[in-house]
């Protein structure tokens, strides 16, 4: 098969994180010779289309714990390529500032010297999206319902100025948080304990692929996405390009490769 005239659909979640993953896939495939058309949505837009067949190549599925609902559906349907990254986690968090020997853990939220400073919304993002979902079940299993605390969906925007703001003010507040994820970096957030694991646990977040691209590829493509391994602080690092220094989404892929050229060297020729 031509890979010059062969067009790949590339598929991502509309979050920056997965955009700069996405876009540095992108420029991969491009430098092996294929054309992209890339398509963004949330999560009950983009999986159908990936399990349809409509998107070729999907960053990224989480696996096995925060995209499992999604997972368990296309699984027949789908594969495991790449590693966009291991270690992805999602976890509740609260600003360092908070005294740890008061609040390290969900039941503390519980405490009444704690309730009465903290904010008892828990901003969300997406309404389908795990890390809102689980949250969601972390209020349930904690019965935090009885103690005033709910989580409220939102967009992006909404879920980043929830924190930036609080964070900035130095309010006490909880929030539902992931690794890989520029917050991360830009502000001290520590993770608190949940004994139960609602949010799940350690996750890996797969570059998959439509079966019926998998089997009509050329080799030599499917080989480099299997190469391709970026790693959660790489993507943090990215992330932080684009949300904190105001690059696109490519300009942050295309700045961390040149300074990374053996990584880019290895995915497209194995060497």
């Amino acid at each position: 098969m031509n890979t010059e005239k062969q067009k790949i659909t590339l598929g991502q979640l509309n979050l920056s994180f997965y955009a700069v993953q996405a876009a540095l896939v992108k420029e991969v495939l491009v430098q092996k010779g294929h054309e992209i058309e890339l398509r963004q949505g949330p999560h009950q837009d983009v999986y159908p289309e990936l399990g349809d067949g409509k998107i070729d190549v999907f960053v990224a599925t989480w696996i096995p714990y925060s995209h499992s609902v999604f997972w368990e559906k296309y699984k027949d349907v789908i594969t495991p390529l790449g590693t966009g990254f291991e270690g992805g986690e999602s976890f509740w968090a609260v600003p360092d500032y908070i005294p740890e020997d008061l609040v390290s853990s969900v039941e503390d939220l519980k405490k009444p010297e704690v309730k009465e400073k903290m904010r008892l919304l828990v901003r969300g993002i997406g309404e389908a999206t795990g890390v809102t979902q689980r949250s969601k079940n972390v209020i349930a299993e904690y019965g935090l319902d009885k103690h005033g605390y709910h989580v409220e969906p939102g967009t992006d925007a909404e879920w980043i100025a929830s924190i930036s703001d609080a964070y900035d003010a130095g309010d006490w507040f909880v929030c539902p948080l992931w690794q890989p994820q520029f917050l991360n970096k830009k502000y001290k957030l520590r993770k608190i304990d949940e004994p139960s694991l609602c949010m799940g646990g350690i996750d890996t977040g797969r570059i998959t692929a439509h079966n019926d691209f998998v089997a009509t590829a050329p080799n030599e493509t499917i080989e480099t996405i299997k190469r391709i391994s970026i790693g959660v602080d790489a993507i943090t690092e990215m992330d932080y390009f684009v949300n904190v220094d105001g690059m696109t989404a490519e300009g942050a892929a295309q700045h961390w490769l040149s300074k990374n050229p053996e990584k880019l060297r290895h995915w497209l020729n194995g060497v």
